[in-house]
């Protein structure tokens, strides 16, 4: 979401893939570790 819209949506694979804003937050998340990963094919908005 940005400014309360949603700007990318699909599964985990396809959000990675298009290397937007979800794909940078997951990474972040991870490399702090406050995150675990996802599992393949759920989506999320």
């Amino acid at each position: 979401m940005e400014r309360g819209k949603i700007v990318e949506e699909g599964t985990h694979e396809e959000l990675m893939a298009k290397e937007g804003i979800y794909a940078k937050v997951y990474h972040l998340q991870i490399s702090q570790g406050n995150l675990e990963e996802v599992e393949d094919g759920k989506e999320y908005r």
